[in-house]
């Protein structure tokens, strides 16, 4: 039985109404692609809300000046590389190598909570913002694209509502228990857990590709 169904496609009669409802179920690759955001989103969001406490505790010199300049230097790197980096995902005609691509945003992403754990200038925390910029401007076009090529056309809007949805929730509860961890264990140890949990999984997309890339089944 499918997990999860929707309207697709509606036949109408010659006045215009709708006649029947056709259901179908969400693409598997689409699913594992959800479940991949969602953990990769989830994790760095214990981490993530809580660098402007660490850098007025943890960061000598640590000013809101030093966290909008770090603010500042994720959005430009980001903004910045991603439009390079996604027309190289266009011209690319193998999936396997955007799967590649989505894989190594995410190792990337991966050093930012590695060197704010250890950082204790302002320049660590900029640099930490470089790596969390770059890394997302090779993850975000790369999974993008996959996402639409094997969205459900006639139920793209539910589907992306399902991807949101499921993100909203796994942020909002990691985002509580890093909090959490963080009041017990420190910044430096829940930075380390979160890059190296991070850098260890971001194989899976790559590992799920290609278990799963040929299939296109529906669950």
């Amino acid at each position: 039985m499918p997990l999860f169904t929707s309207i697709s496609e509606c036949q109408r009669s010659p006045e215009g109404a709708c006649t029947f409802h056709k259901k179908t179920a969400i693409n598997r690759l689409v699913f594992l692609l959800i479940g991949t955001e969602l953990f990769f989103t989830s994790i760095f969001a214990m981490a993530g809300p809580f660098v402007a406490v660490f850098v007025a505790k943890g960061i000598s010199g640590g000013t809101i000046t030093v966290v909008g300049i770090a603010s500042m230097v994720f959005l430009i790197t980001k903004s910045t590389l991603q439009i390079p980096f996604s027309r190289f995902v266009d011209k690319t005609s193998s999936e396997n190598r955007i799967v590649g691509i989505l894989s190594g945003g995410y190792a990337v992403i991966a050093l930012c909570p590695l060197v704010l754990a250890f950082s204790t200038l302002p320049w660590h925390v900029f640099l930490a913002n470089f790596f969390c910029g770059l890394g997302n401007a090779l993850s975000y076009p790369s999974w993008n694209a996959l996402f639409t090529h094997h969205i459900d056309k006639q139920q793209a809007a539910f589907e992306w509502s399902i991807y949101n949805t499921i993100i909203g929730f796994g942020v909002a509860g990691t985002t509580a228990l890093g909090g959490f961890l963080i009041d017990r264990a420190g910044f430096q140890t829940v930075f380390l857990w979160v890059g190296m949990i991070i850098l260890l999984s971001s194989f899976l997309p790559l590992a799920f590709y290609r278990r799963f890339g040929n299939s296109h089944k529906n669950i």
